[in-house]
């Protein structure tokens, strides 16, 4: 009823790749600026018979800017494939504003890294909810945090990694270069939101969104 981890098993070997973040901006359901804490793409707009009118067109501004911490929030995207879906094809997305969690899946992911000696795609993994005591300005608290693990001692975790490297070779299979296209893709854009996945987001993670823009 209240699962605390599932399995998965993650498409790239950079961190990065497998979670992307930026920082959002919403207004009413539709992301008006989007960014990487030094440039964002903030939505055109004019105003018609004093109505706001978007267009689909976007405008580099610094980032981040005054609405940063307040409306402006941390969105942590993680795409992975689920070991019990009774079919393969479908890339399922993990979604968070939480600062703690999006350290912990990229902290979690590099830490697994390390030891496989950058090997992360193919490894049996585990996205799990924990209970983690974070350091706030009042004293430490037990945060709800989630993160990435490996179901296993570190034995267990070499073994896997050789057979996976095994099987890289025998099917002759270029992670470097599937990543590389991935990255084409993310700077191309091919992962922008449609109007429907905006909604699902401004409703979970921006309930307070304003309905008319703010200048940032």
């Amino acid at each position: 009823e209240k699962p605390k981890a599932i399995p998965i098993v993650l498409l790239y070997d950079d961190e990065h790749l497998n979670m992307t973040t930026e920082f959002t901006y919403y207004v009413g359901t539709r992301r008006a600026c989007h960014g990487d804490g030094e440039t964002a793409q903030r939505r055109k707009r004019q105003m018609k018979e004093n109505e706001v009118v978007w267009e689909n067109e976007w405008e580099d501004i610094p980032c981040p800017c005054k609405a940063f911490n307040d409306k402006c929030k941390p969105l942590g995207t993680l795409r992975c494939l689920l070991v019990d879906s009774p079919t393969v094809g479908g890339c399922y997305q993990f979604r968070t504003t939480s600062w703690n969690s999006i350290s912990g899946c990229l902290n979690s992911q590099g830490l697994i890294k390390a030891a496989t000696a950058g090997i992360l795609r193919g490894i049996p993994l585990q996205l799990r909810l924990i209970n983690r005591q974070v350091a706030t300005p009042t004293g430490n608290v037990a945060m709800p945090i989630v993160h990435v693990e490996f179901a296993g001692n570190l034995q267990s975790l070499y073994e896997h990694t050789r057979a996976i490297a095994e099987q890289r070779r025998a099917m002759l299979q270029d992670v470097a270069q599937l990543e590389a296209q991935a990255r084409l893709m993310l700077a191309a854009g091919t992962t922008a939101m449609t109007p429907e996945e905006d909604a699902a987001i401004a409703a979970e993670f921006y309930p307070e969104a304003p309905e008319l823009p703010e200048d940032p």
